[in-house]
């Protein structure tokens, strides 16, 4: 079929391309117009501009889009008596072709419509129903858009089949169902309504293509309709009041599915339906259904639902479903919450006290949202919006005995659902007020106070500012205190029940505030600042991130507060040559303004001292916590007014520092506890370790190769970390740093052998082998518990590598021994490295039987001693000769 349709193809251009050589180019003016018969399904045929001249202005006036330059082709057809005519074009090759419709005769044309694309890839079809134009000759006029150069393209016209409710005199009545029904609907082929009849829709971007129904209006005055969009269909509709020609609209809507009418003085009257495509002329499928559906009476303000004010929350469950915002009242829209309609009201009496409590629960198909309003309908004034808020208090005096009214609807959606809803009257906090605050007695020791927020409001910004920590939502209750002459204080609080107490302290007085600071998640807070001594300062509490409150418990105390607790008054510690630990606290310090500790979680609480770095460049600091609190430090370099950190030790009991450059400056040190303002005692030594030089990897000691027997006891404690700009983390060993650093020649063969072993039973020392230089490694090798390198790579033959040595999982590093011998590991037993295990090492063997072994090769169960469990093992190999 594919090769039949593309032959015909050929044929036909070929013989419009024999005619256009014999006779000039077809349809090339109006006079010589291509006439095309009109059937009843598109025939694509294929045309061609190529040649064509432009159309004298004397014959038509040039089209009035598609930027018409010239070379055009005409082509004629007669309207059927059906008048519905449909024009399909398809562009090939690089042609873009535009056309216009006229009607009259050649020069005297009358421009019917003009259509074109910038997109040559688009399909450019137009379709009209008009009666009355049965019988006429029309002209189509097509030519390049914006180019004077010729081009292909295929085109049929013909009569299509038009909707029979193309027209709003045809419109289709819809049955007002139970329920609904939908009914499946086209708007394919559809034309555009005259706008003498009905001006163009004000919504959904019209282009045209619409089709029209009817639709009679329950007695109830209750109406819904529901679409559903079907292929190449996003269907927009208008409904109208009145009669074709006499059109009111009564809604557009766009992007909407659905649409409800609640309205009884419409009760029997026809409206008017009009549907068309989004934003695009061509029309599709769809379904569409009217339904008379039950709504709320509180629909409607003047329907409100009074509500009763209980001691307690007693819930009823209503519904918005089917319900309009189409209030006759016209109440301004709530301010919270992307109303798009969907209410429904009730109202109630405000409490003698002052207090009310709203509470609400989503059921099904809803998310609401509440707005509150004073006055009468008609005239209401917005109270207070709560915006996908569950629970809703309210204290304020002012309100007692006024009717109420709420307005309910559904979180940015105009269709409704279940819920349930209460208004009960609590018992609220006199305290729920600044200028009602609890004044608290400043204590020598914490003296706890239980209160409670349950149910509290939330202060006016214009009292207060809110706080700026803890997610602040409201639900605040008020103190106020008085300032130790010392000018210190310390907040405590403890959680009870379903809060989580946050808090902020302020100066001034209510209704001119000024925050002085916010404790967010913080059991405590000390505060040192005397210049507040004296003064009357208010404390606000409030529940995190929560619209309700709980029950917890607070003091404020004057605490001792140790005199390093900031950097002015660092204690300074000598740098001894050995640790003499001293006891110190950070017990109810503040927090100090200086740049934030880069680990540890800091939140304050700090003590601060101060050391003089020796001439060595050498130091260790040891701190042990002395109850369950964590301690963590920090060290700069400056003074208080410009501090430089330097290092930073988490979860560090010790801290080397091999640091020339640092020499005989004068350091800081600060002490806090780990993600918390809680303090308590420590013990504290600062002290200059001898730390070896080759501590660094371009200090590396050069290492000979011996013999088995002789070892050499390496001392690694007290090194630093090599930085990973000069060798990256080892890949095994759980390296915490503490590396010690040796360089060894490669021998010709490529082989030798090293042994290592950590003395006092300490963690076992790893080491990584590079090849290449300080700053530019590779690792070559990783050995990780295994005391013995057999290294073979006679590719390294001559060259210079690293051996770098750190204790597992550990600061702090090792006293370990160390061998390194020629060629390959001596097999087990060969203690002469003669290849063959013989007399001569049975000689040897026996000449050590019973003691110690002098270099650990004759031991070799590996229990320390020379004994008969070695000698079975010996015995076993005697003999043999090693591979």
């Amino acid at each position: 079929m594919k090769t039949t349709h593309t032959l015909r193809w050929i044929i036909a251009i070929s013989a419009l391309f024999s005619i256009t050589e014999s006779f000039g180019i077809a349809g090339d003016s109006c006079h010589m117009a291509i006439s095309v018969p009109i059937g009843l399904s598109c025939v694509t045929a294929p045309y061609s501009t190529i040649g064509a001249t432009s159309e004298a202005l004397t014959v038509a006036s040039n089209p009035s889009c598609g930027l018409y330059l010239g070379n055009d082709i005409w082509i004629s057809f007669v309207v059927p008596a059906s008048g519905q005519v449909r024009i399909e074009r398809t562009n090939l090759g690089s042609m873009n072709a535009a056309f216009a419709l006229y009607e009259g005769s050649c020069g005297s044309f009358t421009q019917i419509t003009c259509r074109n694309r910038s997109n040559a890839n688009l399909p450019l079809n137009y379709t009209f129903n008009e009666v009355e134009r049965a019988g006429q000759t029309l002209y189509l006029r097509v030519w390049n858009r914006n180019s004077l150069v010729g081009g292909v393209f295929n085109m049929c016209i013909y009569d299509p089949f038009v909707p029979a409710n193309d027209l709003c005199a045809n419109a289709i009545a819809l049955p007002v169902s139970a329920s609904c029904v939908s009914l499946p609907y086209s708007a394919v082929n559809s034309t555009s309504q005259s706008t003498t009849i009905a001006a163009n829709p004000p919504c959904g971007f019209y282009q045209g293509g619409d089709v029209w129904y009817t639709v009679v209006v329950p007695n109830s005055g209750h109406l819904r309709i529901e679409r559903i969009n079907g292929a190449g269909m996003n269907a927009q509709f208008v409904v109208y009041g009145g009669s074709c020609g006499n059109f009111s609209v009564m809604q557009c809507l766009q992007l909407t599915a659905n649409w409800t009418i609640h309205d009884e003085s419409l009760a029997g009257v026809t409206l008017y339906i009009r549907v068309f495509n989004y934003n695009e002329e061509e029309g599709g499928l769809f379904s569409l259904c009217a339904w008379e559906p039950a709504i709320p009476d509180n629909d409607f303000c003047i329907n409100a639902i009074q509500l009763p004010v209980g001691a307690t929350c007693n819930a009823q469950t209503f519904s918005n479903e089917n319900c309009t915002g189409a209030d006759p009242s016209t109440p301004p829209n709530p301010s919270c919450g992307f109303f798009s309609g969907g209410d429904v009201w009730f109202s109630f009496v405000f409490p003698v006290s002052g207090h009310l409590r709203i509470e609400r629960v989503n059921i099904a198909n809803i998310n609401a949202s509440y707005t509150l309003y004073t006055g009468a309908c008609g005239s209401l004034t917005e109270l207070n919006c709560a915006q996908n808020r569950p629970t809703f208090n309210i204290h304020n005096e002012a309100l007692a005995g006024q009717t109420i009214h709420i307005r309910l609807f559904n979180f940015g959606n105009k269709e409704g659902g279940i819920f349930s809803l209460c208004l009960w009257e609590p018992l609220i906090p006199d305290n729920d007020f600044c200028s009602n605050s609890i004044g608290l007695q400043v204590n020598l020791a914490c003296l706890m106070q239980t209160f409670s927020n349950a149910y509290c409001t939330g202060e006016a910004v214009t009292v207060a500012p809110n706080p700026n920590c803890g997610f602040y939502q409201g639900t605040d209750v008020w103190f106020h205190f008085t300032v130790p002459t010392s000018g210190e204080f310390r907040i405590e609080r403890n959680n009870i029940q379903s809060v989580n107490a946050q808090y902020a302290v302020y100066s001034g007085t209510c209704g001119n505030m000024t925050q002085i600071f916010c404790a967010q998640n913080q059991n405590t807070y000390t505060m040192a600042a005397p210049e507040l001594a004296g003064q009357t300062l208010f404390l606000r509490i409030w529940n995190m991130g929560s619209f309700d409150g709980g029950t917890f418990e607070i003091c404020i105390w004057d605490p001792v507060i140790p005199t390093n607790d900031n950097c002015a008054n660092a204690i300074a510690i000598p740098v001894l040559t050995e640790c003499s630990p001293q006891v110190f606290t950070n017990q109810n310090c503040t927090e100090e303004v200086h740049p934030t500790p880069t680990c540890g979680f800091y939140v304050g609480g700090d003590v601060w001292f101060t050391f003089e770095m020796p001439a060595s460049g050498h130091l260790r600091i040891e701190r042990e916590n002395l109850t369950s609190l964590n301690l963590m430090y920090a060290i700069y370099t400056g003074n208080c007014t410009g501090l430089n950190e330097v290092y930073c030790a988490q979860n560090r009991s010790t801290f080397n520092i091999h640091d020339i450059s640092l020499a005989g400056q004068t350091l800081y040190l600060r002490v806090y506890t780990i993600g918390s303002e809680d303090g308590g005692p420590f013990n504290l030594c600062i002290w200059e370790p001898n730390i070896p030089n080759n501590d660094f990897c371009a200090d590396a000691i050069l290492l000979s190769y011996n013999s088995p027997c002789e070892l050499d006891t390496v001392d690694s404690r007290y090194c630093t970390s090599e930085p990973i700009s000069v060798a990256t983390i080892p890949s095994c060993g759980f390296y915490f740093g503490a590396d010690i650093w040796f360089k060894v020649v490669v021998p010709n063969d490529g082989l030798f052998t090293l042994n290592k072993s950590t003395l006092f039973n300490g963690e076992s020392m790893e080491l990584a082998v590079y090849s290449g230089q300080c700053g530019s490694f590779t690792e070559i090798q990783c050995l990780a518990l295994i005391d013995q390198l057999d290294f073979n790579n006679p590719a390294l033959a001559n060259e210079t590598i690293y051996l770098r040595f750190f204790p597992r999982a550990n600061f702090d590093g090792e006293l370990f021994t160390l061998n390194i011998t020629l060629g390959a590991a001596p097999c087990e037993g060969d203690f002469d490295s003669s290849g063959q295990v013989g007399t001569t090492d049975l000689l040897s063997f026996l000449g050590v039987f019973g003691g110690d072994s002098p270099c650990g090769i004759y031991d070799l169960s590996g229990d320390g001693l020379v004994s008969v469990t070695d000698f079975l093992i010996f015995i076993s190999a005697f003999g043999t000769t090693c591979d």
